[in-house]
This record gives structure tokens, C-alpha cells and sequence, in this order.
């Protein structure tokens, strides 16, 4: 393994004070020895707690810019969520805004239907009470696909009112042969 120029020179240090000792046995030579053995490792101690600070400056440098840039990146997806939110909330009132005539339109429809499904159900009761059932019916009891008084009244999407089961039969013949339903009166598609 290569070492460091730090532990490079401590041990070049330590080498010099060893060689120094063989060669001065003397105490005064151990004396300079060890001087130079300590100075040596102040010297390596010192240029370690250098590097570690610079180390340490360098990670709180990369820290602090990883930081940044990660609280960048948390405001600009911020930013865009807040967009979308928006946009959302737009759509969402515009929608309303374009359903609400068409909700109050199909609203008064239904109502109309419903009334006059109960007008004409009221109107069939009093004529089978009186027996006037055996006489003429009014046109707006006799289904137009059976020709006769109607039991069951519903008003189709055509807005004419017919038997129940006769409009069903309608319907059900036209889903065999894989076609849309078409009103008896009108000869247009019927939805339902």
C-alpha cells in the first residue's frame, strides 16, 4: 500500500532517529533520538488533524450543496403539485358549470315524464272506475304498438308513452339482431 506524504515523512523522521541511536549510543544521541521521534509525531499528528479539518470542511461543503439542491428540487415538485392542484380545482368548476344546465334540463325532463305518466295513470284509474274502459279510450291511453289500453304506462326517451311490455319486446328484438332500438312513433333511436 502507497502511504500518505504525511506518514511518509514520519516514518523518513523515525528511520533518521533510529539510524541516529545505532549510531550515537551515547544518552546524549538518545536524547536527540527521541526529540526527533516526538517532533516527528507532533509533526504527523499535526498535518492529520489539517487534513481531518479539510475533510471536514470539504463534507460540510458537498452537505450543505446536496441540501440546497435537494430543497430546490422539493420546491419545484412543490411548485408543480400546487400547479396541478389548481388546474384540477379549474376543471372541476368548469365541469360544474357546464353540467349544471344540463343536470337542471334533464332534471325538468324527468319531472315532466314523471307527471305526465302520473296524469295519465290517474286518467286510466277514473276510466276503468266509471267503465267507461268499454267505450272509446282517449288516444293518450292506447299504446301505439298494441292498439289497446295501456296496464303498465312508461314513457320512453322519445317522450311517448307505451305498454311496458310491448316496448320491451322493442327493445329486445333489436338487441338480438344487434341493432339499436328504434321508437315505433318516430322511427329515430330510442337510448331508452
Amino acid at each position: 500500500p502507497t502511504m500518505s506524504p504525511t506518514t511518509a515523512a514520519a516514518t523518513n523522521v523515525l528511520a533518521k532517529a533510529a539510524s541516529n541511536t545505532v549510531h550515537h549510543p551515547n544518552p546524549p544521541g538518545t536524547f536527540l533520538a527521541q526529540k526527533d521521534l516526538i517532533q516527528a509525531f507532533q509533526q504527523w499528528i499535526w498535518n492529520g488533524e489539517r487534513a481531518m479539518g479539510s475533510y471536514r470542511i470539504r463534507i460540510q461543503e458537498w452537505c450543505t450543496k446536496e441540501k440546497q439542491a435537494c430543497d430546490a428540487d422539493v420546491s419545484t415538485f412543490q411548485q408543480q403539485i400546487d400547479a396541478l392542484q389548481s388546474k384540477i380545482r379549474e376543471r372541476k368548476e368548469a365541469t360544474s358549470k357546464k353540467m349544471e344546465p344540463v343536470l337542471a334540463q334533464a332534471n325538468a325532463w324527468v319531472a315532466k315524464q314523471g307527471q305526465r305518466l302520473s296524469d295519465a295513470k290517474r286518467t286510466m284509474e277514473v276510466l276503468t272506475r266509471s267503465g267507461a274502459g268499454t267505450t272509446n279510450p282517449p288516444n293518450e291511453l292506447i299504446c301505439p304498438i298494441t292498439l289497446e289500453l295501456m296496464q303498465d304506462p312508461v314513457i320512453a326517451a322519445d317522450g311517448h308513452t307505451y305498454e311496458r311490455s310491448a316496448i320491451e319486446q322493442v327493445f329486445s328484438r333489436a338487441a338480438s339482431r344487434h341493432r339499436p332500438p328504434v321508437s315505433p312513433c318516430t322511427n329515430l333511436p330510442l337510448e331508452s
